[in-house]
Order: C-alpha cells, then sequence, then structure tokens
C-alpha cells in the first residue's frame, strides 16, 4: 500500500495497492477500511484518489463498496502485455467517509476483526502498510 502525490496544499493524495490471488479472506477490505481511515484522520486529508486499470472490475467493486465514486475513464491510456487499455479514476471525499463510515464498519465488521493493521508513517517519507 502507498499514497502518493501528496497534495497539502490541496488536501488531497493519490492511493494504490497490490494484493496477490493467494491474499483472500478480506485481507483487502481491512487493509482498505484501515488506510482511509488513516489517510483522512492521521493525514488530515479531505480527498483520495486512485486509479484501476480497465477489466478489474471487481476492484471497482471494491472501491465502490468502500463509497469510492467513479469519477472518469481515460481510454487507451497504458501498455499492459502490448496491449493499449484503459484506467479507471475513482474518488473519495473525507465528508463521503465521515457520513458513510459506521455503514462500511458494520457490514465489514466481521472480516475486520479478523485482522490487525499497523500504519507507518514518516514525514517527508511517504506511508506504508
Amino acid at each position: 500500500m502507498s499514497v502518493n502525490a501528496i497534495d497539502r496544499l490541496h488536501k488531497k493524495a493519490d492511493w494504490a495497492y497490490y494484493l496477490t490471488e493467494a491474499a483472500r479472506g478480506g485481507l483487502g477490505s481491512c487493509l482498505e477500511y484501515s488506510f482511509i481511515d488513516f489517510v483522512f484522520d492521521g493525514l488530515g486529508l479531505d480527498k483520495l484518489n486512485c486509479e484501476v486499470i480497465e477489466g478489474n472490475d471487481a476492484v471497482v467493486k471494491l472501491h465502490r463498496k468502500f463509497l469510492f465514486e467513479e469519477e472518469g475513464f481515460r481510454r487507451s491510456n497504458i501498455l499492459k502485455n502490448g496491449a493499449r487499455i484503459g484506467v479507471y479514476l475513482l474518488g473519495l471525499t473525507k465528508d463521503d467517509w465521515i457520513s458513510g463510515k459506521a455503514g462500511v464498519k458494520e457490514k465489514y465488521d466481521r472480516v475486520l476483526k479478523n485482522y490487525s493493521v499497523s500504519v507507518e508513517y514518516e514525514q517527508n517519507q511517504g506511508v506504508t502498510a
């Protein structure tokens, strides 16, 4: 997991995380919930953005469950295995997170209890989990 392009002036950042196929059983949901919470509460940001490559519908669906909204689509944006594919743009505001966080927690509480997430952050060094 990483947060990058942190913009303190506009209180926004981009984020990404990658899990292997073997990482199932709610780990992605737990990481997503914990990291979103950290970005808004710990870093004090107001907007979180991400990109998901075309064809990765499961990740778009997961982000939407955590209140992200689709904000656009960049067609033919990257090369993957020699083919040009698009990228979905998604975003989440702190206000939307605050208003919907309790519902997300209630829905995923059973999964969230299975993991403990620790976020390490060093000013000017970035964020990892």
